[in-house]
Parts: C-alpha cells; sequence; structure tokens
C-alpha cells in the first residue's frame, strides 16, 4: 500500500524525465528486496582465501548486517546483536563493512567476534550492497535456510521478535 501511494503521488510526478530515475530505481529495489521474496545471493573469499557462497552455506537463518567501522550507530547495535547471536546455533552472521579503510574495519570487527567478515571497501558501490539496495546503516536482513527474506530489522528488539 505504501509503495502504491508513493507511486501514485510521487513517482509519476518525479520521475517524469529519464535523468530522473533514483526513485525509481530505490521502488524497484523495495519491490524486489519485499519480505517473502528470495535475497540475492554472494560470493566472498573467507581467510583461508577459499570461495564461499551464501547459497551454499548450512543454515537454518541468516543474518546479513551492513555496518561501517565509522558508523556510531553500528557501535550502539552490534555488540548486543553479537551477543544475541552468538547464542544461536541455527543461525549464521555475515558482517557486510561499508569500509574504505582496511584498518580501523580490521580493528572494529575484532569485537564482533561471531559475524563471518566481508569488507565493503567501495561502500555503497559495492556490488552485494547495491543488490540490497543499502542506503543507510546499520542495514540488517534476516534470511531463511532458502534464502527468502524473513525480515528487516534495525536493532536487537526487532530481532529478537523475528525468532
Amino acid at each position: 500500500k505504501v509503495l502504491q501511494h508513493i507511486d501514485v503521488n510521487y513517482k509519476a510526478k518525479q520521475c517524469e524525465s529519464d535523468k530522473d530515475t533514483a526513485l525509481q530505481k530505490r521502488l524497484e529495489a523495495y519491490k524486489r528486496l519485499a519480505i517473502g521474496n528470495k535475497a540475492p545471493d554472494f560470493s566472498w573469499i573467507d581467510a583461508h582465501g577459499k570461495i564461499q557462497q551464501l547459497a551454499k552455506q548450512n543454515a537454518d537463518y541468516y543474518v546479513v548486517a551492513f555496518w561501517g567501522s565509522w558508523c556510531g550507530a553500528c557501535e550502539a547495535v552490534l555488540p548486543s546483536v553479537n551477543n544475541y547471536l552468538a547464542q544461536r546455533n541455527d543461525v549464521m552472521s555475515i558482517a557486510i563493512g561499508l569500509d574504505v579503510d582496511a584498518e580501523p574495519w580490521e580493528r572494529a570487527k575484532a569485537h564482533y567476534p561471531v559475524f563471518t567478515h566481508i569488507r565493503a571497501a567501495e561502500k555503497w558501490d559495492n556490488k552485494i550492497v547495491s543488490d540490497y539496495a543499502v542506503y543507510a546503516s546499520p542495514t540488517f536482513y534476516v534470511l531463511d535456510k532458502e534464502l527468502t527474506i524473513v525480515a528487516k530489522v534495525k536493532n536487537l528488539v526487532e530481532l529478537r521478535e523475528v525468532f
């Protein structure tokens, strides 16, 4: 209903020219990433230099977190989320760090050992970040074992409600 309201009341007025497609792309991303839809698959290189793929992991649930070592809101939320997820054997946690500089990211990620860490050095232009239409941090997606989007949460309270 919200997307329909935006589409009817705003999109047609703002996206009349071919030059202004940002709103249209964002609305399409919200639709593509709606709860109940399949999440984008992605790959990364693990600490041993081996290529890993999300779809080939074996967990009942996945929490994909987008964060940055420079992000105050992330610093406020991630410690409690890390501690909560450490108690759950059925969840694989993946943290995508929106950090250009490796050094602060390396220091910060050490505080969150429950997560598998991936650095998105391109920040907002990274393919995973773009595929998940991340516009702010922290952003958390909860996926089931088939990579279906179960929830999008902002904090520990919302994450606990999912489980």
